[in-house]
């Protein structure tokens, strides 16, 4: 049970996503902004933070990372074993 919700339901938001993490110069910006990204959805919600100017990860239901444009020029990625 997901504690964003949505304000029109009074439920959590049901859009595949289990988390949004960003990455931004302000901490209070990126709380603010994985928030928003998170209600806005997978696909909008990456249009939103590449507009904003900050780099994202979005991880869907089914464990797929998605991420911004530029966001593996900036950051390094890598894979962890269990």
């Amino acid at each position: 049970y997901h504690h964003i919700l949505n304000p029109k339901t009074g439920y959590p938001y049901d859009n595949s996503l289990i988390s949004v993490t960003i990455i931004s110069d302000q901490s209070v910006d990126g709380d603010a902004l994985s928030t928003t990204c998170f209600a806005l959805g997978l696909e909008d919600g990456l249009k939103f933070a590449e507009k904003k100017g900050v780099q994202a990860v979005f991880i869907t239901e089914d464990y797929k990372l998605h991420y911004t444009d530029g966001f593996r020029d900036e950051i390094r990625v890598t894979d962890v074993e269990s």
